[in-house]
């Protein structure tokens, strides 16, 4: 079909087809068009195949405007009216203008990169959007941080007839909320180490009254300032990863107070005799709760308060009727902690799909993106090393 620009240079709009057909139109727009579309969006997040918090406009913001470098767009795919699919993304030339792909955007910040799709007709609504990313010279696609085995991502490689080739594939550790759920989880924990952490809170009501509480609403604000603080004042913060060090109050404090102005983020507290002994904030979704970050005061290290928390935790996510999985983002590498006590894991990938017939040059890309991430991860090995042995003197 042809395509004709829209009146603005904001992106390209899809020509009617027939009135048995919706009307689908692509817009490649830029992130200060984030606010027009946000009801669209807020409606598509709620009805979409699988959730992302990291897309709702409240975090997407603020984290195009920390860490999108001034090359991020939003993709908006309407059916009529309606907002089908979103996602932000990375459009640019590869390989001396020779093919053209978008990359959905996805940061160490919010490592989920699952677009929002129509739950109602995502597989249909997934063709038709390959078509018309086609129409626009968009030749790849690429997803990163994907769990394997959602419904969107099921759904992208259909549209793609399987032209998939899969960069990066790592398990992470989840929970899904079944009904026999806290059960299993209580089994999972040793005698051993259910008796260490029993020692270990009795030790620590020794040393003043052990509480525990959850802020949302008014409440939040302070609670945010005393994560920043707690996380900053431990190791994070000598290592240089801590949010204040990396992202700034800024974005913390607008993602993370917008998302909690629609009870979409809340903050668990551990104090000991009245002191804050760990911190840990959460992001919640439809029935998606994502543990997304958590900190603990070093003086209290040999009680294990991240432990104490984290189980408290776990037990009141598993006993909420409206939570349906649970997942930190987190590879086995990077969440030693939690494996000790989940025990399930699922796929995630990073992939590159076909929206044409390209397979040399997927195969170009793919082995491209392969090897930025492999350097990046050589990077972070030696960084760690040489923080381990000088910066924590």
């Amino acid at each position: 079909m042809e395509m004709m620009p829209l009146t603005s240079d904001a992106g390209w709009v899809k020509t009617p087809g027939p009135s048995t057909e919706p009307t689908f139109r692509l817009l490649i727009e830029k992130p200060e068009a984030l606010s027009v579309h946000a009801d669209e969006i807020e409606r598509l997040a709620s009805e979409s195949l699988d959730a992302n918090p990291f897309y709702l406009p409240a975090f997407l913001g603020p984290a195009i405007k920390a860490f999108g470098n001034g090359e991020v767009e939003l993709a908006l795919f309407y059916a009529g009216t309606r907002l089908v699919f979103f996602a932000p993304i990375l459009c640019a030339p590869f390989h001396r203008g020779a093919l053209r792909m978008a990359h959905i955007w996805s940061h160490n910040y919010g490592p989920l990169g699952v677009p929002l799709l129509d739950r109602a007709r995502g597989h249909a609504v997934a063709r038709a959007l390959f078509a018309d990313l086609a129409d626009v010279g968009i030749e790849l696609l690429m997803l990163n941080d994907t769990p394997a085995l959602c419904d969107t991502w099921i759904s992208m490689r259909r549209a793609a007839d399987s032209r998939v080739h899969t960069i990066f594939r790592e398990e992470r550790p989840i929970l899904t909320v079944e009904p026999d759920a806290l059960q299993q989880f209580e089994a999972g924990i040793s005698s051993q180490r259910r008796k260490d952490i029993g020692r270990l809170r009795r030790r620590l009501e020794d040393v003043g009254p052990v509480e525990f509480s959850t802020a949302i609403g008014p409440a939040l604000p302070a609670a945010l300032d005393d994560f920043l603080a707690l996380e900053a004042a431990g190791w994070k913060g000598r290592r240089g990863t801590a949010i204040l060090n990396h992202a700034g109050r800024r974005f913390a404090e607008d993602a993370i107070l917008a998302l909690g102005a629609r009870d979409a983020a809340r903050i668990e507290r551990m104090t000991v005799g009245g002191k804050l002994a760990a911190s840990s904030i959460t992001f919640v979704s439809g029935s998606l709760l994502v543990p997304w970050k958590i900190a603990f005061d070093e003086s209290f290290s040999h009680f294990s308060p991240g432990v104490q928390l984290l189980l408290r935790n776990t037990r009141l996510w598993l006993s909420d009727p409206t939570i349906a999985r649970i997942d930190p983002l987190s590879n086995t590498a990077d969440a030693r902690l939690l494996t000790h006590y989940w025990h399930h894991s699922e796929p995630y990938e990073s992939a590159v799909l076909e929206v044409t017939p390209s397979a040399a040059r997927a195969r170009l890309a793919r082995s491209a993106e392969h090897g930025r991430r492999l350097l990046r991860r050589q990077a972070r090995a030696v960084r760690d090393r040489l923080q381990e042995r000088f910066g924590r003197s």
